[in-house]
């Protein structure tokens, strides 16, 4: 079954879109619909950019395939232990407690 899905950036929108195509036909046609679909949904005003994934099975769960979104996990490193070549800032509160005991 075909899914379309759109999300917010800024005023305008991604839109991820899955659409199952026969898998007897040649990568060269399936890929052009593929294409010819993001060109179409990019030309419209509020869409920021498009996404098209074709595949061959109506049984596909795109759940299995991509990583959940708005999945929180607890960052290792934040981006300004890694711009300024620290260790994580967890790892350097467990390292002061050891020296200080």
């Amino acid at each position: 079954m075909p899914q379309c899905r759109a999300y917010h950036a800024g005023q305008n929108y991604y839109v991820e879109v899955d659409v199952v195509m026969d898998e007897e036909l040649p990568l060269k046609v399936t890929h052009d619909v593929g294409q010819s679909l993001q060109r179409k949904l990019e030309g419209l005003a509020d869409v920021e950019r498009a996404f098209v994934h074709v595949d061959y099975d109506h049984f596909h769960d795109v759940h299995e395939e991509h990583k959940p979104l708005y999945q929180k996990r607890r960052p290792k490193r934040t981006l300004k232990d890694i711009l300024l070549f620290r260790k994580p800032a967890m790892q350097q509160g467990l390292e002061r407690a050891d020296s200080a005991a």
